[in-house]
């Protein structure tokens, strides 16, 4: 009998090292996989969130504009329809002004034309815009927040009145 034989093949011990090994790397591509899902839904929802919150100071703006267009017509305060809202607001470019803010809010809806509180599929998205007043008689202070499941944004910009495009 031969003492120095070749093995042939693979022992035990070999296989369990190189399959937990294999598993090892797998399951660590899989959790960086799941990991990025979650990061992603994460970054979406405060990318629409964020951009909701501008389309909230876009809102403020067009009434303001608008008023300042009526103002030819009619003697309009620049601000009509807007200082009911110290308590908070709910507002869409599918409405011409805006609603109180009720409760904890409504969803907004996603249709073809945008956010809207009607028609569409309805998101988890809910706005409030609260308008305060500022350092004098021709600014206002509004803040828009956006809430999603447990989460908030929320961004505050100030309005004035100096002019039709202006701010």
């Amino acid at each position: 009998m031969e003492e120095n034989k070749k093995q042939k093949g693979f022992t035990l011990v070999e296989i369990i090292v190189g399959l937990s090994i294999v598993s090892i790397g797998v399951l660590g591509v899989f959790s960086m996989v799941s990991r990025f899902s979650d990061y992603s839904k994460v970054i979406k929802d405060s990318f629409v969130a964020s951009y909701l919150a501008q389309e909230g100071v876009e809102i403020v703006k067009n009434i303001r504009d608008s008023n300042k267009l009526k103002n030819d017509e009619v003697n309009y305060p620049w601000n009509l329809g807007l200082t009911q809202c110290s308590n908070g607001c709910e507002g869409s470019y599918d409405s011409n002004g805006l609603s109180t803010f009720d409760g904890d809010g409504r969803n907004l809806y996603l249709s073809d034309n945008g956010y809207k509180y009607n028609d569409g599929i309805e998101t988890y998205y809910r706005r409030r815009i609260t308008i305060g007043a500022g350092e004098n008689d021709d600014e206002m202070v509004v803040r828009v927040d956006v809430y999603w499941e447990d989460k908030s944004i929320t961004l505050i910009s100030n309005v004035y009145n100096n002019g039709l495009w202006n701010q």
